[in-house]
């Protein structure tokens, strides 16, 4: 995250084609009007007309009515409509206008819809650093946004920062996202709030910008360059994404997903060669009554008895609660016992022991925490022993002691969407003390790597960080990546390993690991008639 320097004051003018602006742009105004270092001003330009899609533009509305926070699938989304509209001047009215023909900006803004090359030449004469834009999707400048990759079937896509001189262009940051393949406003929903959070997060790396070189890229499109849909092309478009609603709601009107456990036996040599082993066969697997799922399983060997923590969702209920089970010395688990039941939904029961006592975080969403709770008669009795974080929207919490202090990953989302997206680091020197939050932080911005997926471990002398690859479908599979830094400065990790579901028969998803020297755990999913 930015943090205020103020060595780094820097003159920024925003250029607007409206005052009349979408909320995930007012968000990006407030956010550089909180930092003292920053002085602000408003240019406004003439608007660049649109391209006519009449027949998309009823799309769009019928989607809306969906899909929106007032439509017939609302659950489908949780945070509010960046689209909606408010007028700039009632929330930033000491913002002054800018003067283009007298004074010379350190960096312009773009929050129009022009995107043009000529156009930002001309806007290079009064700018040091250059004109900073948004470019999405691997046909940046083109509209309607998204349009391809849904059409396409594309199950990821690039949302960047991207700052330019009018002849050459730079990524200042860059994140990826899952495709929702059924709704266009649910893609751009999400992923123009997590644009909101782009410019404030790269403000350091504004401030050390010296200008550019040959290494960068030529900028070589703009808002008429990319191709118009054609007719035959919205139709297409139209039908494809129509189709894959009806699919959804007629697979999820028949089936239900379930997740189960598995585990397979192993020692520690055979670890050391890979992480899992990917034959069925040696797997022993725990499959739910058809009115729950088994998902997130921990495992703990205690006093010569195993046993596996996990979230037991229960239907009927609509949440989930924290169960264990043991696992016998003949490899037979027990009947599983619920353990810990809150108003709220739990899962991720991330278990670890700390100066010989138990403590576990489970995943707190629903009431937007991340709490601690001790053991106080293991495995079966547990109780609050402190909230670590409120008011945040968190999953998946892992914990890890290294070179002498706590380290907590968790992914986070301010808008309490598109939480499989990005990893936030915090460290403390204590359980129990104050979490400083990375300067880095999100640390990671990539729906194929950044979600937790089990304790970090370590495979030697490296550090291991399972995380899930959620770009196919949520949980789609496992990923083990190698932590190469990891201080209160840096952090660097590279990705050495994806374990796909497939090699479980029927299974479409692998979402959590765990281990002892004993057993391997996972969950999996398949899908059950209701």
């Amino acid at each position: 995250m930015a943090h205020e320097n103020r060595e780094f004051v820097v003159k920024i003018a925003i250029l607007t084609d409206a005052y009349n602006l979408p909320l995930w742009k007012i968000r990006i105004i407030e956010k550089l009007r909180s930092n003292k270092a920053l002085k602000l001003s408003l240019l406004k330009i003439d608007s660049v007309k649109k391209r006519q899609y009449p027949l998309f533009w009823v799309y769009e509305a019928l989607d809306y009515l969906l899909f929106s926070k007032t439509g017939k699938f609302k659950e489908t989304t949780s945070e509010k409509d960046s689209q909606q509209k408010l007028n700039i001047n009632t929330i930033t009215p000491e913002i002054p206008t800018a003067n283009p023909n007298s004074e010379v900006y350190d960096l312009l803004i773009d929050l129009s819809s022009t995107h043009d090359k000529s156009f930002y030449k001309q806007l290079s004469k009064i700018t040091k650093k250059g004109i900073c834009f948004f470019s999405i999707g691997y046909k940046p400048g083109s509209y309607p946004e998204f349009f391809y990759e849904m059409f396409s079937g594309e199950p990821v896509i690039a949302i960047r920062l991207n700052i330019t001189d009018g002849e050459r262009q730079r990524t200042l940051y860059r994140s990826y996202s899952g495709v929702y393949n059924f709704s266009l406003y649910l893609n751009k929903n999400k992923n123009c709030w997590k644009m909101s959070d782009f410019v404030n997060r790269s403000l350091t790396e504004i401030r050390d910008f010296q200008g550019f070189n040959d290494k960068d890229k030529q900028f070589s499109y703009g808002i008429q360059d990319s191709p118009a849909p054609s007719i035959m092309q919205q139709l297409k478009f139209i039908y494809i994404t129509l189709s894959n609603l009806i699919n959804l709601k007629l697979l999820n009107t028949k089936c239900r997903q379930q997740w189960f456990l598995a585990y397979e036996r192993t020692d520690k040599a055979e670890r050391t060669k890979e992480f899992l082993s990917t034959n069925s066969s040696n797997f022993r697997i725990i499959t739910p009554p058809a009115d729950k799922f088994f998902a997130d399983p921990f495992i703990i060997t205690e006093k010569g008895k195993t046993y596996v923590f996990f979230e037991e969702f229960i239907y009927p209920k609509g949440k989930g609660v924290i169960s264990y089970l043991e696992i016998d010395e003949k490899g037979r688990e027990t009947q599983s016992k619920v353990v810990l039941e809150r108003d709220y939904h739990l899962s991720y029961p991330f278990v670890f022991k700390h100066e010989d006592k138990y403590y576990m975080i489970p995943e707190t969403l629903g009431n937007k925490t991340i709490e601690l709770y001790k053991a106080v008669d293991f495995p079966g009795k547990w109780e609050l022993q402190k909230i670590l974080f409120n008011n945040v929207n968190a999953v998946d919490t892992s914990l890890i002691s290294y070179k002498g202090k706590f380290w907590l990953f968790t992914c986070m989302s301010d808008w309490g969407n598109g939480l499989s997206d990005e990893l936030f680091i915090f460290y403390s020197d204590t359980l129990f003390g104050k979490w400083q939050p990375h300067p880095k932080n999100p640390v990671i911005s990539d729906t194929k790597t950044a979600r937790p997926a089990g304790k970090p471990f370590f495979q030697g002398n490296a550090l291991i960080r399972p995380s899930q690859e959620n770009s196919v479908r949520y949980g789609y599979a496992l990923n083990f990546n190698r932590v190469d830094v990891l201080n209160e400065y840096d952090y660097k990790e590279t990705l050495i390993k994806t374990i796909k579901p497939e090699f479980i028969e029927d299974n479409l998803a692998i979402h959590t690991f765990n281990s002892n020297k004993f057993y391997n755990v996972i969950d999996g999913m398949k899908l059950i008639k209701k």
